[in-house]
C-alpha cells in the first residue's frame, strides 16, 4: 500500500493522458480498459482471455507490463491465507509450526509447476499471463526467505560457485531465450532458480561471490530504480511505437534511457516520499486509504478513457 500502488498508478494515470494525446482513438476503449484493470491488479487475466486468440495487427497495450505487478499482488493475497491455514493446521496436530508452512508451500509450488507445464504445451500465450502458472515461481522465493538461516551457514567456497551460477543462468536465458520457446512451463526454471541461487549465496555475504559485482554503485542504483524503471519504460516505448511507428533498436534504447527521468523522480517524490513517511508508517489505516485511493484514481483515469472513446 505504501510503496506500490501510489507508484503505480501515478504512472497509470500518466499513461491515459498520452494515450489521449498520442494514440488513434480506435484503441482508447481497449487501453482504458485495460488501466481499469491494472488499477484492480487483474490485467494478467484479462490478458490471458485476450491472448487465447490474440490479433497479430494490435499493437501492445501500454500498460501490458502490469500483468506480472497482478501476478504479484494476488500472491500477496495468497500467501497470509496460506501462513493462517498452517498455523491452525499446526494447531491442530500438534506439529511444529515451520515444517508445516513449508509442506504447504511445496504442494502449491508443485501443483503451479505442473500446472504452468500442462497449459504451457497447448496454450503458451494464454499460460504466459496466468496466475496458476507463475505462483510456483514466487513460492520459490518464499522458500528461499523460510531458509536463510541455512544459506547463511553454507561454507564460503559453496555460496561463491552458488551465486556465479546463478548470475550466469539468467544471463543465459536474457540471452538464449527466443519467442520459439514454450514459456513459462518448465523453461522458465532457469531464470527463477538462477535468481534464487544469487539470493541464497547472497544470505552469506562472500567476498568474492556474485554479490561483489552486483553491488558496486552503478548497478545499486539501478536496483533502487528498478521498479519505477519497471513501470515507466514500458509505456514510454509503446506509446512512442504508436505514435512514430516501428523503433529502430537504437530509437528504442534511446527512450529506455529517457525513461530513467520520471523513474528517478516518482522514486524519489511519490515511492520513497509515502513508503518513509513516519506517519503513515505509524498508521495501517492510513496507509491502506491512501493505497486505495491511488488505485481509484487510476481506476478512474482508465473509466475516463473509455468514456472518451
Amino acid at each position: 500500500m505504501r510503496r506500490l500502488l501510489p507508484a503505480a498508478n501515478v504512472v497509470l494515470l500518466t499513461a491515459a493522458v498520452f494515450v489521449f494525446l498520442m494514440v488513434p482513438r480506435g484503441r482508447w476503449g481497449q487501453i482504458g480498459g485495460d488501466i481499469v484493470a491494472g488499477a484492480a491488479y487483474l490485467l494478467n487475466w484479462r490478458l490471458a482471455d485476450r491472448f487465447t486468440h490474440p490479433d497479430p495487427t494490435m499493437p501492445p497495450s501500454p500498460v501490458q507490463h502490469f500483468w506480472s505487478l497482478a501476478v504479484e499482488e494476488q500472491y500477496y493475497l495468497i500467501w497470509p491465507l496460506l501462513i493462517l491455514l498452517a498455523v491452525a493446521l499446526a494447531k491442530v496436530s500438534g506439529a511444529r509450526l515451520k515444517p508445516v508452512l513449508a509442506t504447504a508451500l511445496g504442494l502449491l509450488a508443485a501443483g503451479s509447476l505442473a500446472w504452468s507445464v500442462t497449459t504451457t504445451v497447448g496454450a503458451q500465450s494464454p499460460a504466459f499471463f496466468q496466475t496458476t502458472t507463475r505462483i510456483w515461481e514466487l513460492a520459490v522465493g518464499a522458500g528461499v526467505a523460510m531458509s536463510v538461516g541455512v544459506w547463511a551457514r553454507l561454507p564460503r567456497p559453496v555460496t561463491v560457485v552458488l551465486g556465479w551460477a546463478g548470475l550466469a543462468a539468467v544471463l543465459v536465458a536474457c540471452l538464449s531465450f527466443t519467442p520459439m520457446m514454450d514459456f513459462p512451463g518448465y523453461t522458465a526454471a532457469l531464470p527463477v532458480l538462477g535468481t534464487a541461487a544469487v539470493i541464497a549465496a547472497g544470505c552469506a555475504a562472500t567476498r568474492g561471490g556474485a554479490g561483489t559485482l552486483l553491488g558496486i554503485a552503478p548497478l545499486r542504483w539501478i536496483g533502487a530504480l528498478s521498479y519505477s524503471l519497471y513501470l515507466w519504460h514500458w509505456p514510454m516505448l509503446a506509446i512512442a511505437a504508436t505514435y512514430w511507428g516501428p523503433l529502430s533498436t537504437s530509437t528504442g534504447l534511446l527512450v529506455i534511457a529517457l525513461s530513467v527521468a520520471p523513474a528517478w523522480l516518482t522514486f524519489h517524490f511519490v515511492e520513497n516520499r509515502i513508503r518513509y513517511s513516519g506517519r503513515v508508517s505509524q498508521s495501517p489505516r492510513l496507509a491502506l486509504g491512501i493505497g486505495a485511493g491511488f488505485s481509484a484514481l487510476g481506476a478512474l483515469a482508465g473509466v475516463a478513457l473509455l468514456l472518451a472513446s
